[in-house]
């Protein structure tokens, strides 16, 4: 069955936003970390409000909010989305981006292996292949780190958990979750962000126009890349998203080096083919032999 249009153009433009990411956030390492977190849950919390009046969708959040299972699901997701984005903030603001890019060079091997287990999604020999291909790039890749990249498997098991949670929840649709979870964010960063008021700090990190245009845009980088992946995730399988979400990692390495001038060595090159190679035998359409 031919894959929904949206859920493929939204599985495609996530990774590809979420790959750009490094270079806004780059901008914004001298400001404290705790502040560019609290302000981008806040502006995101505020941006899903937003869209919820423009798509007439508080029918929904209310009766969401009034389902305590449900409720409790999206609590826990709130708050792993909430240590995933701090220890991606984290890696970024200590020059740990190689632990963060292998966190998320992790990520869809650890969501297509639970979209198996938990979800009990069927997978044939090309992607098989595909995952052994992509396995071995991995291992390369954590081969340079010289120790166990704790970091990075953070950054990884925490996105997969969370993912995995999410697409269970067929009855929530992608917005009216994403709404509940920065209702549960945003009162957190007003507390901090106030707090910090309180003490003679500007509510804008250092107070000036570009740092109030960072602040809000921060909202947006956040946002729209989560909103898309999440629908791409409903309509999509995971053994499918995990593989498109490949785009993300490989931008980043891509800026690393052609805008940042960061070393790319041979370990580095024979990592990435094998990661490569499994998105082609994943996705080109080739006949693969039976044995």
């Amino acid at each position: 069955m031919a894959q929904p249009i949206i859920g493929i153009v939204a599985a495609i433009a996530s990774p590809v936003l979420w790959g750009f990411a490094p270079i806004y956030f780059k901008y914004l390492v001298n400001y404290p970390l705790m502040q560019v977190m609290a302000q981008r849950a806040l502006w995101a919390g505020i941006l899903f409000v937003l869209v919820v009046f423009l798509v007439r969708g508080w029918g929904r959040v209310r009766r969401l909010l009034k389902q305590k299972r449900e409720m409790q699901i999206l609590m826990f997701c709130a708050i792993l989305v909430g240590l995933n984005w701090s220890a991606y903030l984290y890696a970024v603001f200590t020059d740990r981006i190689a632990q963060s890019a292998l966190g998320y060079f992790i990520y869809p091997l650890l969501v297509i292996a639970m979209g198996v287990v938990v979800l009990k999604e069927r997978f044939g020999r090309r992607t098989q292949i595909a995952l052994m291909l992509a396995f071995i790039g991995v291992v390369i890749k954590a081969s340079v780190l010289g120790d166990i990249p704790w970091l990075a498997l953070f950054i990884g098991i925490t996105f997969a958990v969370y993912a995995t949670i999410r697409k269970q929840m067929q009855g929530t649709d992608a917005l009216t979750g994403m709404v509940i979870e920065m209702f549960l964010l945003a009162p957190i960063a007003l507390i901090y962000i106030s707090y910090l008021v309180s003490h003679g700090e500007p509510f804008f990190f250092d107070g000036g126009m570009v740092a109030v245009l960072f602040a809000i845009s921060s909202g947006f980088v956040t946002a729209t890349p989560l909103l898309l992946f999440h629908i791409g995730n409903r309509h999509l399988p995971l053994t499918l998203t995990g593989f498109l979400f490949y785009i993300n990692p490989s931008m980043q390495l891509a800026s690393a080096v052609w805008l940042y001038g960061e070393p790319l060595g041979m370990t580095s090159i024979l990592a990435f083919g094998f990661i490569w190679a499994a998105l082609i035998v994943q996705f080109v359409r080739l006949p693969l032999r039976k044995s």
